[in-house]
């Protein structure tokens, strides 16, 4: 990836307009192109994708972009401080009320007839 300053006042607006649809997006640090040629912007905490051209767009004629536009790109965006993951307490009482599993020395007896 190649850093640049290509359209930047492009990324940042739509940056800010994506903001609108998903607060987690950090702030603006600087931006590549990939080997997309899109843009790859990298954010105080994490990062996102998107066209070259809807920069490029975002700056001659902001108006042309929809809003679902945006909210595609809103939801791009990639953490670098991902939520952690959380089980339901019923999921987890399920999961502790699930029998043991046998030992090889049980599951032999049991083949046997012996237990």
């Amino acid at each position: 990836m190649e850093k640049t300053n290509q359209y930047s006042s492009g990324v940042r607006s739509i940056l800010s307009r994506a903001r609108q649809y998903n607060h987690d997006i950090g702030d603006y640090m600087e931006h590549y192109v990939n080997e997309r040629f899109a843009f790859t912007v990298r954010l105080s905490n994490g990062r996102i994708e998107l066209p070259m051209e809807m920069a490029q767009d975002q700056e001659a004629m902001p108006s042309s972009i929809s809003e679902d536009r945006i909210k595609t790109i809103a939801s791009r965006f990639q953490s670098n401080n991902p939520r952690p993951v959380v089980i339901p307490k019923s999921v987890l009482q399920t999961v502790t009320d699930l029998p043991k599993p046998l030992t090889f020395w049980q599951k032999l007896l049991k083949v046997l007839g012996l237990k």
